[in-house]
Formats: C-alpha cells, sequence, structure tokens
C-alpha cells in the first residue's frame, strides 16, 4: 500500500494535520516499516468505517506497543 508507506516515511506531516510533538518524539523512535505496519493496520480500520476517536485510541495503542518492543 503505497499510502501506507508514504505516511510512515511522512510522519512528522501527518493526516489531515501534523501530530502533537509528543507523537512525533514516539514516532521518531519506531522504524518506518513499524511506522508502515501501523499505518497498513489503521488503514484497515478506516476502511471498516470505525470513526475517527476510536481510530485514535487504536493508533496511540498501538504506537506504544511497538516503542515497548
Amino acid at each position: 500500500m503505497d499510502e501506507a508507506k508514504n505516511a510512515a516515511v511522512n510522519y512528522k506531516e501527518g493526516y489531515p494535520k501534523a501530530p502533537p510533538p509528543e507523537m512525533v518524539a514516539k514516532l521518531s523512535r519506531l522504524s518506518t516499516s513499524q511506522r508502515e505496519d501501523i499505518n497498513r493496520t489503521m488503514f484497515g480500520y478506516r476502511n471498516q468505517g470505525l470513526g475517527l476517536d476510536e481510530r485514535r485510541k487504536i493508533y496511540e495503542n498501538l504506537v506504544d506497543r511497538s516503542i515497548r518492543r
């Protein structure tokens, strides 16, 4: 998925606005492939119609879990 890879590489830009500085700091600790995997998962949730607030919580949990690994 090109969109997932692009978002993983350009994570500081965000969709539709730049993420908060604390999230940028967390994302910078992950590899591009880790961010891409998270993005693919999140695009799946979006395509299933999951709301923005629910996706945000899932995203934050996925990022935190990836950092702990």
